[in-house]
């Protein structure tokens, strides 16, 4: 098979929206544990910090995770093209 034969192959991957809301949840549910787990950017040493409030701590996740989960919810329900 050539590259472009595959690459016109239908990408039948996502279509239902059962699947969607499934892939959007899982990615929300890693990037947390990503972050809790590996703590990029200096993450551990802002949550070690004791200025910082606990309050403050969860802000941060949450905003996390609302943007991750609004970003796929608008990539895969509304600015998907069938093309």
């Amino acid at each position: 098979m050539r590259i472009t034969e595959f690459l016109e192959q239908p990408f039948d991957y996502f279509n239902d929206a059962k699947s969607k809301w499934i892939y959007i949840i899982s990615a929300v549910v890693f990037s947390h544990f990503f972050l809790i787990i590996f703590q990029p950017y200096g993450i551990s040493e802002e949550m070690s910090n004791p200025e910082n409030p606990t309050l403050h701590k969860f802000l941060f996740f949450f905003s996390i995770a609302v943007s991750t989960f609004t970003a796929l919810s608008l990539s895969q329900f509304f600015f998907k093209t069938n093309i």
